[in-house]
């Protein structure tokens, strides 16, 4: 059999995750109109923005962690972590804000909060206060981070080179795999018309010219991983090595490209089938689904849904996480509501204070 059989319930599930992500931007009947609505999402100029993640469900057997107490409090803390996110971002001149809220619960609760903002140039990360964790002072104050000398001082220092942050560049990108993703997908089959109720946390006000679910559920995932392998993976593989700005935003070389492409094309029929009767034999999918919102072709609110039952050595884990994101004020004047701040700590400072200090260079 297929020696590497065993890595396909990780790696399929990861793809339909990403898959997910991006469809879930562009989801309104028919194709054409979907195709329109997400390009126009990738072009707005402006826009506030709110979004949510939280791990809703966290199942595993308490033999599985050894009855450990300590074990057992982390698990009970990571069941229902939620990050909330908030913020606003323009083109010209670009700046994006966001605040980032994570909230534990259990016997570790803690709640942390992590404004960030960026312009075209500079980032600047505001330390939290940790709870039992010395911050020497710098707790409240912003780390300044300048993109450009981050990038001179990871090749001087033979690190692994900082990304390009080309908004507008990503932008196309995920316009781009997003359409290649469309086209493999049939209407009816994975995409249907959903009304509010289906809805988990609808905001308040929130009006739609039309909702529209995708899902993956037993009845379509091998159809839906075999295209992913098939068709989708080459044709994005094939995008990326014809656009020098995708590559270096990815950071993949002409070598990576290719080798993922070989390891695609040497995958045989049998050996998929057998991959992905192995996971279905490990994996549960309960639910697996993202709706959205669209108003005057623009996507205004979208949940993902994902609910899996994971089986190994007899014992079952569920894993299940939800999460929301909200636009607003797109292409109008937005107020941003952090200020830029002018006693922000160099990034090269922060390095110098020692070990622990460095340790916060993100």
């Amino acid at each position: 059999m297929y020696n590497r059989n065993k890595q396909w319930a990780k790696l399929t599930m990861l793809m339909i995750i990403v898959a997910l992500a991006l469809l879930g931007c562009s989801t309104k009947e028919p194709k054409e109109a979907v195709t329109q609505a997400f390009a126009n999402s990738m072009l707005m100029k402006s826009y506030t923005f709110t979004g949510s993640m939280k791990l809703n469900e966290l199942t595993i057997p308490t033999e599985a962690l050894d009855n450990d107490p300590t074990s057992l409090a982390i698990m009970d803390t990571l069941r229902g972590a939620e990050i909330s996110v908030s913020g606003a971002y323009q083109e010209d001149p670009m700046r994006l804000e966001m605040t980032l809220d994570l909230a534990l619960q259990g016997d570790f609760s803690m709640n942390l909060s992590v404004p960030m903002i960026m312009t075209a140039d500079m980032m600047y990360i505001k330390i939290p206060t940790i709870p039992m964790m010395p911050m020497e002072g710098l707790a409240g104050k912003y780390i300044e981070v300048d993109m450009n000398e981050l990038s001179e001082l990871a090749e001087e220092e033979t690190m692994t080179p900082m990304p390009e942050l080309n908004v507008e560049s990503v932008r196309k990108m995920m316009q781009d795999f997003a359409g290649v993703l469309l086209k493999h997908y049939e209407e009816g089959v994975y995409f249907t018309a959903a009304d509010e109720e289906e809805l988990k946390a609808k905001p308040e006000g929130m009006s739609a010219d039309q909702i529209v679910k995708f899902a993956v559920n037993e009845g379509n995932i091998d159809d839906f991983v075999t295209k992913l392998i098939r068709q989708v993976g080459p044709e994005i593989l094939q995008l990326i090595a014809g656009n020098e700005e995708y590559k270096a935003t990815l950071q993949l070389t002409d070598a990576d490209i290719e080798a993922a492409q070989g390891e695609l094309a040497e995958i045989k029929d049998e050996d998929l089938q057998a991959g992905l009767d192995e996971m279905k034999e490990v994996v549960t999918v309960n639910e697996i689904n993202t709706i959205a919102a669209i108003k005057d072709d623009y996507i205004r609110y979208q949940e993902v849904n994902v609910n899996v039952d994971i089986l190994n050595e007899d014992q079952t884990m569920t894993l299940g996480f939800f999460t929301t994101s909200a636009y607003d004020n797109i292409n109008q004047d937005v107020e941003f509501q952090l200020d830029i701040p002018t006693d922000a700590i160099p990034l090269e400072e922060l390095y110098n204070m020692g070990p622990a200090m460095g340790d916060l260079m993100p």
